[in-house]
């Protein structure tokens, strides 16, 4: 799962979490199952949500948009991206940080970089 990647290879930072269409039950589910994971790391303060939204109908350029309006004032160590899209907003997000997996950021989703 990828909230159970993230905490093994980014356990303590500021994370964004976005989720798929609010109007998708299998979204919902899988939202609910990444906060069950995540829940124990943000009751212990190692993980700050910065932001967590559902992205309307599935756009990436929306959910792209929420990450770079999320991260003005923070930088986030970790994106959990449920958009199986692979122009999804983590590999946009990555490449316009100049970022690479090895650095200091981790990210999920169904992604090609």
């Amino acid at each position: 799962m990828q909230a159970q990647y993230l905490v093994e290879h980014a356990p303590k930072g500021n994370y964004v979490l976005i989720a798929g269409s609010p109007n998708d039950e299998g979204a919902k589910a899988l939202h609910g199952a990444q906060m069950s994971v995540l829940q124990p790391y943000i009751a212990r303060g190692d993980i700050k949500v910065l932001a967590d939204a559902y992205t309307k109908d599935w756009l990436p350029s929306e959910a792209y948009l929420f990450t770079l309006k999320a991260i003005e004032s923070s930088p986030a160590k970790s994106l959990l991206c449920s958009l199986p899209m692979t122009d999804s907003p983590a590999a946009r997000f990555q490449a316009s940080a100049n970022m690479t997996r090895r650095q200091s950021a981790s990210f999920t989703g169904k992604m090609r970089i």
